[in-house]
């Protein structure tokens, strides 16, 4: 079924760069070079090893993730 719609792909060149403020905080940017996306700025912290809150935001976007994860 044809919906008139075309196809594409390509491949990104990204940068990114993180830094620890502490034991539980972190940020992080990356920035796709050869999009016009805006840059995303994001955060995490770490209640536990296993409990962590994520946040991203390019400014247009923001989504928050509760993440918990158990290893076995």
């Amino acid at each position: 079924m044809d919906t008139g719609e075309e196809e594409s792909s390509s491949i990104g060149l990204e940068v990114a760069a993180a830094a620890s403020l502490s034991k539980r905080f972190d940020v992080d940017f990356q920035q796709t070079l050869n999009s016009n996306r805006r840059p995303l700025i994001g955060t995490q912290y770490r209640f536990t090893d296993e409990l962590k809150l994520r946040g991203a935001s390019n400014l247009d976007d923001t989504e928050f993730e509760l993440e918990y994860r158990i290893r076995f």
